[in-house]
């Protein structure tokens, strides 16, 4: 019976103070209570804005809406997200323009790599033909060693047999030159001895001029051939 008294006096002086309060604080001293209740909220909220950032939205509207009321919080929202949507706007359009710049950086590169590339293609095929060319002219090159290698042996080798019998001859006239020699001291001879030394003199002589008197004679023949009326039906 005392509990349930107890309850109704404490509930009673609670309506009391509240009565009271409403009394000593007017309208303006009830809102003025609630905007800084609220703006310690939002304060608060502001606090916790990476761990709680719906909590400061939330906040910050109760109390616009209780200052200005719900169309001013709206008006006030629209132009927030206006304002955002406008910051987003212009970093989207500057990423397209940074991506569009990098795309047309990257067209001239492969242009340019490209035309490298067309470049070295050609080069590459030129540098084939060249080595194909270069190539065939080695091998000719090399046909013609081995030919003029062969005619050099042929050569050298007529050479050196004509150097053999030369000096088979010149050995044979050596001798004979001798034996003509004691001949015309040796053998009696009706042929008188002046002639017999004018031969000897002719023959001592002859190897030192008998190869200009063959080419000077070989030349006069040419020369006469040249002269001559020449056979035109053998050319028919």
């Amino acid at each position: 019976m005392s509990d349930g008294f107890d309850s109704t006096y404490d509930k009673f002086n609670d309506l009391i103070t509240k009565a009271s309060d409403s009394i000593a604080c007017d309208a303006t001293c009830q809102q003025n209570k609630a905007i800084k209740q609220l703006t310690e909220e939002y304060e608060k909220s502001k606090i916790n804005l990476i761990t709680a950032p719906e909590k400061v939205d939330i906040a910050f509207k109760n109390l616009y809406e209780y200052k200005y009321g719900e169309l001013a919080y709206n008006d006030e929202h629209a132009n927030k997200l206006k304002i955002e949507a406008e910051i987003i706007t212009n970093k989207t359009s500057e990423k397209f323009k940074g991506n569009i710049a990098d795309i047309m950086s990257l067209l001239k590169t492969y242009e340019s790599l490209l035309k490298t590339h067309g470049y070295v293609y050609d080069y590459d095929h030129k540098l084939k033909k060249d080595n194909a060319v270069l190539k065939k002219k080695l091998k000719e090159k090399g046909e013609g060693i081995v030919t003029n290698d062969r005619k050099t042996y042929y050569e050298d080798h007529g050479i050196d047999q004509l150097n053999f019998f030369y000096t088979i001859f010149r050995i044979i006239y050596v001798i004979l030159l001798i034996s003509f020699t004691i001949c015309i001291f040796a053998v009696p001879s009706d042929t008188i001895k002046p002639v017999l030394f004018f031969v000897l003199v002719i023959l001592i002589v002859y190897p030192f001029f008998s190869t200009p008197l063959f080419l000077g004679l070989m030349k006069i023949y040419n020369k006469a051939l040249t002269i001559l009326p020449k056979n035109a039906y053998k050319t028919l």
